[in-house]
């Protein structure tokens, strides 16, 4: 009965024996983690991992579950698994080892497999800093998944954000115009008593606000001195509502009759060039305006008609006959509105030997400056300056033909952080050879980042003058994006 109990304890403590020096440890799984890739996508963060699985030593009925995650202090995101599967297991695969759909399953390892997952994961505010980590684990049908070991596998920042980076620009100077004389024409609309009056009376509903700014601009030309000018006239059109004929005759008298009222107060007191009454007969193309305006511009019969040179009376009497109730629309809701005065004046340019002289100009009447003179005026003020931008786009308004002012007046409002006002200056601009520069900062500056990039590398492409704005500007871009690696962090 003793030597039973000795053999038994001898059996049990043969359990205890450590593994003989000649016995061969157990095969374990063969397996690496090659490459750890963290990437900023924008409003994402993508994690990319590289393995390689080298040999089956996995029990056929077993699999060995590899489940990555992120991780900075108590936040996590979960990656793509990968199992890699007993012979048994795998054919054929009837349960995911690790519980996770998305899994990436290894199911043939007779020879080295590589593979690479991919993850997509929305950027959080803790994402700036993450760990990756990796929990291995044994999975079998009776015991399910029994975690093995756990380790981390890097630590990945956000990469410092690169010095500030604004885009370079010169101010351009437009041409200087090479005519010596200037055109402008202004009007104001103008109301009379009935339709064959031709006394001007002011309380007969003509706006008073629109009638004294009218004045003031006339007066500039005729009794401010400061123009010297070729040819001045007045213009008063009426409403085609009688016979062409008599139409003209009774604008002419309106012509008269304003002109008497403007002299009075004020106006017309330069007698070197005298200002010619002019009766301008029906206001016909008032009327195509005011057509073009509402629901009957479609007609294309009626637009026909209102472009017709001339022939007062055939437009009148053809709406009249084809289209009577148009006519009636007209008589009631377009005529009351016409009848105008246009001041139209031909005057010898001024040049400026001061800005002072200019800008007294500037606030007197801004139509009669060139588009060089709204920039000689901005630079008195200093590229970038309030003042410098309140001129120079106020140029480009009076001169949207000029490239060269519309491209400052651009380039101005973008460094302001007014990019949404830039956009009318900068297709103002098209053409120019400027306009592709100008048009990848306005890109940028409303945050279309991608087309920014793309525009620059091309401009790039053509001309190594724009190299040190790529090497500058694309890697604050592309972080600003959020379209950068994430550095790996060794301390």
């Amino acid at each position: 009965m003793r030597r039973t109990v000795i053999f038994a304890l001898l059996a049990g403590a043969s359990l205890l024996l450590p593994r003989p020096s000649w016995a061969a440890p157990p095969k374990t799984l063969g397996w690496s983690l090659d490459a750890v890739e963290v990437t900023g996508r924008g409003d994402s963060l993508a994690v990319a991992l590289t393995w390689t699985f080298s040999d089956w030593n996995v029990a056929p009925t077993k699999a060995m579950v590899f489940s990555p995650s992120i991780r900075k202090g108590n936040s996590f995101a979960s990656l793509t698994p990968v199992s890699v599967y007993g012979r048994k297991t795998a054919q054929p695969l009837r349960q995911k080892a690790s519980g996770n759909n998305g899994e990436m399953s290894v199911l043939d390892v007779s020879r080295p497999v590589r593979v690479r997952t991919l993850d997509v994961i929305p950027l959080q505010d803790w994402m700036d800093t993450v760990k990756v980590t990796l929990a291995v684990s044994e999975w079998s049908k009776r015991d399910g998944l029994v975690l093995r070991s756990t380790s981390q596998r890097g630590v990945f920042l956000k990469p410092e954000k690169p010095a500030d980076f604004v885009f370079p620009w010169d101010d351009r100077e437009p041409r200087r115009d090479s005519q010596p004389f200037g055109e402008l024409s202004f009007s104001v609309p103008v109301r009379f008593a009935g339709a064959a009056s031709t006394k001007f009376d002011p309380s007969e509903g003509t706006d008073a606000y629109l009638l004294e700014e009218f004045l003031r601009k006339v007066k500039v030309f005729t009794s401010d001195g400061l123009l010297k000018l070729r040819s001045s006239a007045l213009v008063v059109t009426v409403p085609p509502e009688g016979v062409a004929r008599e139409s003209v005759k009774i604008s002419r008298g309106r012509a008269a009759s304003l002109y008497s009222y403007l002299s009075k107060k004020g106006a017309f007191r330069i007698r070197s060039v005298t200002t010619s009454r002019v009766g301008g007969g029906e206001d016909w193309e008032g009327v195509r305006e005011w057509v073009s305006a509402t629901r009957y511009g479609g007609d294309q019969r009626l637009m026909e008609i209102l472009s017709w040179d001339g022939k007062s009376d055939a437009k009148a009497g053809a709406i009249r006959s084809e289209k009577p109730v148009v006519w009636d629309i007209l008589t009631r809701e377009c005529f009351p509105l016409l009848g105008k005065a246009t001041y139209e004046v031909s005057f010898v340019r001024p040049g400026f030997d001061n800005p002072a002289r200019c800008r007294e100009m500037y606030d007197r009447m801004p139509e009669v400056l060139t588009a060089h003179d709204f920039w000689y005026l901005a630079e008195s003020y200093g590229l970038g300056t309030d003042q410098w931008l309140e001129v120079v786009c106020a140029g480009a308004d009076l001169h949207p033909e000029d490239p060269a002012l519309n491209l400052d007046a651009a380039f101005g409002l973008m460094e302001a952080g007014r990019g949404a006002a830039a956009a009318p200056y900068l297709r103002n601009a098209d053409g120019d050879p400027g306009f592709p520069y100008a048009f990848a900062v306005w890109l940028f500056r409303m945050e279309r980042y991608e087309e920014c990039i793309a525009l620059l590398q091309d401009l790039g492409a053509r001309s190594t003058a724009f190299d040190a704005v790529l090497g500058s500007a694309v890697p604050f871009i592309r972080w600003k994006m959020n379209r950068v690696p994430w550095a790996r962090y060794y301390p």
